[in-house]
């Protein structure tokens, strides 16, 4: 699934979606949602949370995300690397990856892609 997020500082807001395709780039289904946000980097921490909301809903076992914030992968990744501003978001979606089987998360940058597997890691409180 890739996610993404475009955030609206005058209103607060932003819109969080996701686009779910099969082994060969076919669009299976996705979702689009307004959230409240008070910055980009909150935006794209719900991006996240609303994907692994979405998939959980849909009792699929496998899951690998691509996201275009290195931050938030970051941050599922490492629990160190959590920014505050994101902290409760990241940390609610980590324990909802709990309900997968094989895990994969990727950051994806302009022209570059940076992968980060996560396999069967779960977070350690």
């Amino acid at each position: 699934m890739n996610i993404d997020a475009s955030f609206d500082a005058e209103s607060r807001s932003a819109v969080v979606a996701g686009i779910l395709r099969d082994k060969a780039g076919i669009l299976i289904e996705g979702f689009a949602k307004k959230v409240a946000a008070s910055t980009p980097l909150q935006a794209e921490a719900m991006a996240l949370l609303e994907a692994v909301t979405f998939l959980r809903s849909r009792r699929l076992e496998d899951l690998h995300l691509e996201s275009d914030s290195r931050v938030v992968v970051e941050a599922v990744l490492d629990q160190s690397l959590i920014p505050w501003e994101i902290e409760a978001t990241v940390r609610e979606a980590r324990a909802q990856l709990d309900g997968f089987s094989k895990i994969s998360v990727a950051a994806i940058v302009t022209g570059m892609q940076i992968r980060w597997p996560i396999g069967f890691a779960r977070p350690t409180d």
